[in-house]
């Protein structure tokens, strides 16, 4: 139907066939591929966004992603790509696979690896944004907060209500750099397309029922509304659905703006099919208030033309 002018990442799918088609990648292709592999062995596993940082220093200019796995023993993070190897000062990649960066507990990766949504910090609670930037990591322990709740709940929502929740609790954590900024204009920008998407299916699907229901009338009228028969109050309160809902169509589609290039054109095109359904139904209703003031002797009258 739509096509989103922006995508906050590709499918799953479609990066770990890539990563396997090229036999290279970037944080994400790693994280990716190894979140494929862990869920085909059976473990509950998750592939985390958000950006990286050193002692003192935030890096804020490119983001990067991990894993979160959830163990027997609990949860872990891996972060497949650091693990790999290295870049020297040529900027070539060189191989050097290492463990550091190999089941790691979350209060020791979060002082390197800091997600977007907090609840993948998987602490309880998450820190804030602010406590980051300041580098204090001490965390007081809470019983009104458990992210595997958190988690649970998120993974169970509809896809636009989940990136609503998340947003929310991005901004909560606080907008501290142009990663995190960036990162949740990007969430708006999907949670709108998505909301567009959702109501122009609504739509769409209405006037298909319209359609089905005016499609049945036709073909009580082609067999002179006799097999089966047609009631006079069935006619009539047919023909008043229809032009019911037809409008209601019309007007939910009213209330739908976009400046998104491919939603003006799909919006165009169900105006005109609204429009075209509205008057096939407008004249169905003529044909049917004459044939039903219509003694019944001389109905058989109207299904022939003159």
């Amino acid at each position: 139907m739509l096509q989103p002018s922006y995508q906050l990442h590709w499918s799953s799918k479609s990066v770990v066939l890539e990563t396997i088609r090229r036999r290279k990648g970037v944080c994400e292709h790693y994280a990716e591929l190894f979140n494929a592999l862990l869920r085909r062995a059976g473990y509950e596993s998750y592939t985390v966004s958000g950006y990286v940082k050193g002692p003192t220093k935030i890096n804020d200019k490119v983001a990067h992603a991990w894993n979160a796995v959830r163990t027997s023993k609990g949860w872990y993070l891996y972060d497949p790509t650091w693990s790999s190897g290295t870049v020297d000062g040529n900027f070539q990649f060189v191989k050097d696979l290492n463990d550091t960066w190999y089941k790691v507990l979350p209060r020791e990766f979060i002082l390197t690896h800091i997600p977007f949504d907090p609840i993948w910090q998987l602490l309880n609670p998450p820190l804030s944004n602010h406590q980051i930037k300041a580098n204090d990591f001490t965390s007081v322990k809470s019983n009104n907060y458990n992210f595997q709740d958190s988690i649970t709940a998120d993974i169970s929502k509809p896809e636009n209500l989940a990136l609503i929740s998340r947003l929310a609790r991005i901004q909560s954590a606080g907008i501290t750099n142009k990663l995190i900024e960036q990162y949740t204009k990007n969430l708006e920008r999907n949670i709108s397309y998505n909301t567009l998407s959702e109501n122009l299916k609504l739509v769409n699907n209405s006037l298909s029922s319209v359609i089905i229901q005016y499609n049945m009338y036709i073909t009580a009228k082609n067999k002179q509304f006799r097999r089966p028969q047609w009631s006079d109050p069935q006619l009539s309160s047919t023909m008043d659905i229809l032009k019911s809902d037809v409008r209601s169509c019309a007007a939910l589609l009213e209330t739908i703006k976009s400046q998104e290039p491919d939603a003006i054109r799909y919006i165009a095109e169900l105006k005109t099919k609204i429009s075209e359904t509205e008057k096939s139904i407008s004249e169905e209703d003529e044909f049917v208030r004459k044939y039903l003031s219509t003694k019944k002797p001389f109905r058989l009258s109207h299904f022939y033309k003159r």
